[in-house]
């Protein structure tokens, strides 16, 4: 076989491989909590990997969020907040949001859509950090607070999350032998090559509030925010 003929012949598998790759992946059902109308809506769905996910509006909910691989929250209001943090629901954007805690189903809400952050210079400093504690509250329930140019990093993290469960199976998690901890301090020891929002969070709950990491350590995006909203202290070596 002469070496052009051999080029196209592999081009061509590969060409042929990846369409069928493409056919037979099953694309993951966003529900955004917004209408098909609204300019949220439409803005989102022009920017967000089509390849990978199929996004749902707020007026094509199907009773309940089992069928959805995750739910994103572009705006969030005061009221809605409050409420929300205490497990009630009054419309149906908390009753999505507090469905999708009791089934274990993760929620994106994007920072620029919480409201009371835009009274942050006119607000009473009491009143303002009572809205503070409530945004800290749905972060202690799971749900993670980013920003709207993540969104489309969402899939990498997502992907990093799948490696990262590999990778508990091959025991490469953190571990316990993995950890040192003195004063709430934690310095991981072993080959964690990626660090998530998972690990920081499992470390956060079991008192630490300093981590020191390998130089090589990638800390992905969403990790970032939850480091920097719990003020984490993260140091390298």
């Amino acid at each position: 076989m002469e070496l052009e003929e051999l080029i196209k012949f592999v081009t061509d598998e590969v060409t042929r491989r990846l369409k069928d790759n493409i056919k037979s992946y099953k694309k993951r059902k966003i529900l955004v909590l917004e209408q098909s109308n609204s300019e949220e809506f439409l803005v989102l769905t022009e920017n967000y990997n089509k390849e990978l996910y199929e996004c749902f509006s707020l007026d094509l909910y199907e009773k309940n969020t089992e069928c959805y691989d995750f739910i994103l929250v572009p705006k969030l209001n005061n009221r809605e907040l409050a409420n929300i943090s205490l497990g009630i629901s009054c419309g149906i954007r908390e009753e999505i949001v507090i469905d999708s805690i009791l089934r274990g189903k993760k929620v994106y809400i994007f920072e620029e859509g919480l409201e009371y952050r835009k009274y942050n210079k006119t607000c009473n400093k009491v009143f303002f950090k009572m809205y503070e504690d409530y945004e800290k509250k749905l972060i202690e329930f799971g749900l993670s607070i980013v920003g709207k140019n993540k969104f489309n990093t969402l899939s990498e993290e997502e992907e990093e999350n799948k490696e990262v469960k590999k990778e508990e199976n091959e025991n490469t998690d953190i571990k316990t032998n993995d950890i040192n901890t003195c004063n709430q301090q934690c310095i991981l020891e072993g080959d964690k090559k990626l660090l998530t929002e998972t690990d920081i969070d499992k470390l956060y709950k079991s008192g630490i509030r300093e981590i020191i990491i390998k130089n090589k350590t990638v800390i992905t995006p969403l990790a970032k925010d939850y480091i920097r909203i719990k003020k984490i202290i993260v140091k390298r070596i």
